[in-house]
């Protein structure tokens, strides 16, 4: 038999996760509650709380993927794709 055990658990998305990704030593989910949260691993088991996004998208975030290791871009079902500058939570329309 396996033996499962709980590591962490993440608490900043009030409603369903809808993606995740990693980038490195970044771990980031979406959620349907339209944002994406952004923590850093520092060695095992161990997560520190980065930034949420604010008044980025108006729907659900579908899914995101990291552009660098301070951008990602986030694709919403309100027919939006948006960068986010993870270090200065600042949202752009990607055209």
């Amino acid at each position: 038999m396996i033996n499962r055990q709980v590591i962490h658990i993440f608490t900043q998305h009030t409603n369903r996760i809808t993606c995740l990704q990693s980038y490195g030593d970044l771990f980031a989910s979406s959620s349907s509650d339209r944002s994406i949260c952004i923590w850093r691993t520092s060695g095992t088991n161990t997560y520190t709380f980065v930034r949420k996004t604010s008044g980025g998208h108006n729907e659900i975030i579908n899914g995101f993927v990291f552009l660098s290791s301070n951008e990602l871009m986030a694709a919403s079902s309100d027919d939006k794709a948006l960068i986010w500058n993870i270090n200065t939570g600042t949202w752009t329309l990607y055209d």
